[in-house]
């Protein structure tokens, strides 16, 4: 008869289960006997039966184990309560920069003025004498910045003014040059009426309109300030110059925002085209008009009053230009490459006047429900309209709360928004 393998869990038999408890007992109690004796080890067991008997096993005295149990429970606390010396070196370090940060506080946050009560006078004066030491190198570096951007200014204004003397001297000569060609080449003296100078130019003369109606332009930007001068003057005056083409595809006239668009696909397409503007700035109707060209535009010839600064400190729009982030005239400037000489910019903010004050458009729910421009119905009406199109998702049918916005304008999506059951829901 071979030994089997038993399942180690409760026996259900008593007789069985009491059997199986003196056997194994009497197996435990053997294995620590040798255990102690071929290892000199110390050992105790203590056993209870299920009828709650005791059994025990000593290799010298069950309690003398117990006792040496005991203070070894007792040595190993100990030694846990002690730390170790890296831990102590941690906790010094934290306490000590902890400490420094509080002191580092206390004295910038006296330094802003705050919590001053407390400081004797000295400590007062100590902390004028810092904050006027921090007020003289702020001072300091400041002059000095100053100072450089004088400086620039200057070297920028002497450059300005070297090349404006040059350009002068240059017109000033323009019609004894001409005038030499003619008599050079035997031609009258009275086609040198025609000639006229940018030194000195007449009413309502536009050098922009000017150079277009010649149809020369520079290689070196250099503008030509001359009209129906005979060819030979042509000739000798303009040898750095080069001819435009004579033919086009398309012209366009004007610079405002429809031609310029206009201008720009047809470019794109592969056709050439002549793109030009009787005015001495861009953007036609829509363009955006320094001080100068400004009173220039309302006020005819009168010059801005000195107190409203210099011209070039305002940028002021004829027509305001606001395009959607994710609208179709975006993505005609993208396609057009305009992107290369135009830089899109968000818009910070929306602000009105009203009743003597100067208040934000609210553009987010909270904004909504702080705005003194809105009644409370209002405020709420706006905040559920801000929420639903931020959580507003394409592929997420569950944001759209019945609404598809494919059917429906932004009036009728504002009023079903904040209406529980308007009746356009049922659309989608």
């Amino acid at each position: 008869m071979t030994r089997r393998k038993i399942q180690i869990k409760k026996i259900d038999n008593i007789a069985a289960r009491q059997v199986t408890f003196s056997k194994r007992r009497r197996g435990l109690f053997k294995k620590a006997h040798e255990l102690s004796t071929l290892c000199d080890a110390e050992i105790a067991l203590v056993v209870f039966s299920a009828t709650g008997k005791l059994f025990e096993y000593s290799s010298t005295s069950t309690g003398q184990v117990i006792e040496r149990l005991n203070l070894q429970s007792e040595r190993v606390d100990r030694l846990d309560l002690i730390p170790s010396p890296e831990l102590q070196l941690e906790s010094s370090t934290y306490a000590r920069l902890s400490k420094e940060i509080s002191e580092k506080t206390q004295e910038l946050r006296q330094l802003m003025g705050e919590e001053l009560r407390g400081l004797d006078l000295e400590e007062l004066k100590h902390l004028e004498k810092l904050l006027q030491g921090g007020l003289s190198r702020v001072m300091e570096t400041k002059e000095e910045l100053y100072f450089k951007e004088i400086n620039t200014l200057k070297r920028k204004g002497a450059e300005l003014l070297e090349g404006n003397q040059q350009l002068k001297q240059q017109m000033e000569n323009f019609p004894h040059v001409v005038q030499a060609v003619v008599a050079q080449q035997g031609q009258p003296s009275e086609s040198t009426t025609q000639v006229r100078s940018s030194a000195n130019p007449p009413k309502g003369y536009n050098s922009s309109d000017i150079s277009l109606r010649l149809g020369w332009y520079c290689k070196d930007s250099t503008s030509v300030s001359a009209i129906a001068l005979p060819k030979c003057i042509f000739d000798f005056l303009f040898a750095g110059y080069s001819a435009m083409d004579e033919e086009y595809d398309v012209i366009v006239l004007g610079t405002g925002l429809k031609e310029c668009i206009l201008s720009g696909l047809l470019s794109v397409d592969g056709l050439k085209v002549l793109h030009m503007d009787r005015n001495d700035y861009y953007g036609g109707e829509s363009t955006s008009l320094n001080l100068m060209q400004l009173w220039k535009h309302f006020r005819g010839d009168d010059k801005p009053p000195e107190q409203l600064g210099t011209s070039r400190e305002y940028n002021v729009d004829m027509i305001p230009k606001f395009m959607m982030a994710n609208g179709g005239l975006v993505r005609i400037l993208i396609h057009t490459d305009v992107t290369k000489y135009l830089n899109f910019k968000a818009v910070d903010g929306s602000f009105v006047y009203n009743k003597g004050k100067i208040y934000k458009v609210p553009a987010t729910d909270v904004e909504a429900l702080k705005s003194p421009l809105m009644g409370l119905f209002e405020k709420r009406r706006a905040r559920k309209f801000f929420i639903y199109v931020q959580d507003y998702e394409d592929n997420d049918p569950k944001s759209h709360e019945g609404l598809d916005l494919n059917k429906v304008t932004a009036r009728e999506l504002i009023s079903c928004v904040s209406h529980p059951y308007c009746p356009l829901k049922s659309l989608l």
